[in-house]
């Protein structure tokens, strides 16, 4: 009786145990669906404003459980025969498919890269090579800008029997489409090489004259419009570039995947990788598929919020903090900041030095670019000197660039933050 009673007891002991421990569970993992529900309250819940989306864009929370998913489900390799693998190449070509619907692209084919570097080198070293092979030459010409990405600059300047040909630009950073058709007489121009929007001021290029007047010099025209896509309604058909590169991370995307467009209207890119056959063979290496999978939803996203007015949205804000700072700082300017640049882009010249403020207000864990440096690197900004800005006004140079995940308690916390850390600068 007593080992019955014993027995009997431990059994609804291990009954309330489990439950308890089940409701624990659930209630974490509640906890955690709801701390990850959206990625603009994940950071606000930890006291985070981020304002540099030119640089790199947070991932949209279902791009992030779309990439887990494709991982779970298309884990198999595109290249294998059997049926997993079929079903991964299957989810590439449907990721192929819908990315050209959505730049209305159906006169170009896309090789999926790691991002818009490996795509504009891609392009860059495939055209110089097939026009020195073509004309049996040991040189060729590239005309191209000051204000390009280093994939392009740097990536011209280590091809060999390569003469850059840099465009002038103006106070605005626009090309003149007149010298550009004067740089096209030159019979050894291979290629043209134009960024459609620049990532620290925002200008963007007009690029169907661009594009007609490569076209009527017969030269490939490459684009770089990194940071067009995902911004706004594309349409690569109407635009009639030769190539084109994108990078998924830009547009909230996941990072390490991008694109190469190329016109089927010329001989496909020569590939620069071996021992690999992937991307009709333009690309070797095993394709991201989750990757590929996220880049393509995160587009379609974008447009969704492009269609819905989101892009007057950010305006607004951009106006908002524009005038907020215009307030704040006696003797602060801003660059073009006219229809024709990156609507959600602002370039700033403080009346004190950018690293300083950036540093401030990094410690409030606000986050924006300093406009007049590379990256971390220190080195001052080519394109702003090309623009003719000293040295003085690229080290007092901030850029804020808004993406679709912020909304305007993150203008009211950037400039409540920029008014205290003024306030510390001047102690």
């Amino acid at each position: 009786m007593d080992v019955h009673v014993e027995v009997h007891g431990g059994s609804w002991r291990f009954v309330i145990v489990t439950l308890v421990v089940g409701i624990v569970i659930l209630s974490v993992l509640a906890v955690r669906e709801d701390s990850v529900s959206t990625s603009s309250s994940a950071r606000r819940n930890r006291g985070e404003t981020y304002l540099d989306n030119n640089a790199t864009s947070p991932c949209f929370e279902e791009v992030i459980s779309c990439v887990a998913e494709t991982a779970r489900v298309f884990y198999a390799n595109p290249s294998s025969l059997h049926g997993a693998g079929q079903r991964s190449r299957a989810e590439v070509s449907r990721c192929r498919s819908e990315l050209r619907d959505l730049v209305k692209a159906s006169n170009y084919g896309i090789i999926f890269t790691s991002g818009a570097t490996e795509s504009n080198n891609l392009a860059l070293r495939s055209v110089v090579t097939q026009r020195m092979s073509e004309t049996g030459a040991s040189e060729a010409s590239v005309v191209t800008t000051p204000m390009e990405h280093p994939s392009v600059y740097e990536t011209l300047a280590a091809l060999q029997g390569v003469t850059v040909v840099m465009l002038s630009v103006d106070a605005s950073g626009r090309i003149d489409i007149e010298e550009l058709h004067e740089a096209l007489k030159d019979e050894r121009v291979a290629v043209v090489a134009v960024s459609m929007a620049n990532s620290e001021i925002g200008t963007i290029q007009d690029v169907h004259a661009i594009t007609a007047a490569c076209r009527g010099a017969y030269v490939h025209c490459h684009l770089d419009m990194t940071q067009v896509f995902g911004r706004y309604q594309v349409s690569l058909n109407g635009i009639r570039a030769d190539s084109v590169t994108l990078s998924a991370h830009k547009f909230h995307g996941p990072k390490g995947v991008g694109a190469l467009f190329y016109t089927l209207a010329r001989p496909p890119p020569t590939p620069c990788t071996t021992g690999g056959k992937q991307e009709q063979g333009l690309r070797g290496g095993t394709e991201n598929v989750p990757g590929i999978a996220g880049m393509s939803l995160a587009l379609q996203m974008c447009m969704g919020h492009v269609r819905s007015g989101a892009t007057e949205r950010l305006q607004k804000m951009l106006q908002e903090i524009k005038d907020g700072l215009a307030d704040t700082l006696p003797g602060v300017t801003f660059r073009d900041s006219s229809t024709s640049t990156l609507y959600q882009t602002l370039s700033v010249v403080l009346p004190v030095r950018s690293a300083l403020l950036v540093e401030e207000l990094s410690n409030m864990d606000v986050y924006l670019g300093v406009g007049g440096c590379a990256c971390s690197k220190g080195q001052y900004s080519r394109t702003l000197e090309a623009m003719g800005a000293s040295k003085e006004e690229m080290a007092r140079t901030i850029r804020i660039s808004l993406g679709f995940l912020n909304d305007d308690r993150d203008v009211t916390r950037f400039l409540r933050c920029t008014r205290m850390a003024l306030a510390r600068l001047k102690k």
